[in-house]
């Protein structure tokens, strides 16, 4: 993992401002000559190390795109942070449980790398945003005095 690391950091060095690209794979002459390559890039893109891989494909734009989507995730969070309905509790726990062990974890495995992992994430996130809504709506009913939100149109 540290020598991929380190690849990945001369890679990023070499191609800061855009990245090398998703399909960038640094290999020696012997690996091609070996007829190896393709062998050698699927187990490269299946590496564990996303904060790596994902500063060395996507550069600059790649890490602020990275510290925007946290923001953004970190902004949900506190537009939750008094919670209007108790039934919401479990499920922002569990979004903020599992955004915690993506930003930790991506240290190791590539969340924003494999599309299945992309598709957690993604879903993850629409549910922060649903959460966020359903929030919003219930502080819209507590000031009109309705106590159940979905009591709201009646």
């Amino acid at each position: 993992r540290l020598q991929q690391w380190e690849v990945d950091w001369q890679t990023f060095l070499e191609h800061p401002y855009l990245g090398s690209g998703t399909a960038a794979l640094r290999v020696t002459g012997d690996v091609i000559d070996a007829g190896r390559y393709w062998e050698i890039a699927s187990l490269g893109k299946s590496d564990d190390l996303g904060y790596g891989h994902w500063m060395k494909a996507y550069g600059i734009p790649g890490i602020l795109w990275l510290i925007a989507l946290y923001l953004m995730v970190f902004r949900y969070y506190q537009s939750v942070k008094k919670l209007f309905d108790e039934r919401l509790e479990p499920i922002m726990l569990l979004a903020m449980g599992y955004t915690a062990y993506v930003m930790i974890s991506f240290i190791t495995l590539p969340h924003f790398m494999r599309r299945d992992l992309i598709v957690l994430v993604c879903l993850m996130l629409a549910v922060l945003v649903r959460v966020s809504q359903f929030n919003r709506e219930a502080a819209l009913a507590h000031k009109k005095g309705v106590e159940n939100v979905l009591d709201v149109d009646k």
